[in-house]
């Protein structure tokens, strides 16, 4: 049995309904956390949410839009009272030809990795009642947005930095 030194922390897994963010989210809820998970697809949310314990709920949100951050931030503030941990994942990427790389694309990627994130731990701060101590943290995984010119002029985003 996992150690269960997350027992009575709440725990927000943005992009909690695929890969790293449902990975990560399966590890707090075996730590014993009540994790909800955050993602767009109604159907990808709702199988990540089977996967976890019972105790597990599944929040649908866009982090691109701004209006569905606050309506998420209001509902978690509802159903969990404070949020302990924030673990901020959500992300796009990308491999078109470089030639083809179109601005609603980049904006697109922009809005989810970059704009989407830094509003999510802006968002979710007010939900910690002493964000600046050690009551409660902010775990962000970053995507840089590293562009790859390579011979068949593919484009990618890839690096990821915990911050």
């Amino acid at each position: 049995m996992a150690d269960q030194r997350f027992v009575g922390k709440k725990v927000v897994v943005i992009g909690g309904n695929s890969g790293i963010g449902l990975a990560t989210a399966a590890a707090f809820d075996r730590e014993g956390a009540h994790v909800a998970i955050v993602g767009r697809n109604p159907e990808t949310l709702e199988q990540a949410r089977l996967a976890l314990s019972p105790s597990a709920t599944a929040f649908r949100a866009d982090v691109s839009n701004l209006a569905e951050l606050d309506e998420l931030a209001v509902a978690l503030a509802r159903d969990m009272g404070r949020v302990d941990v924030l673990f901020a994942n959500a992300g796009l990427g990308a491999m078109v030809p470089f030639d083809e790389v179109t601005e609603k694309g980049w904006d697109d990627l922009m809005n989810v990795n970059l704009k989407g994130m830094y509003f999510s731990v802006q968002n979710f701060a007010p939900a910690n009642p002493r964000p600046y101590d050690d009551t409660g943290w902010t775990v962000q995984l970053m995507r840089n947005v590293d562009v790859r010119v390579v011979a068949d002029k593919a484009v990618q985003t890839q690096p990821m930095t915990l911050l």
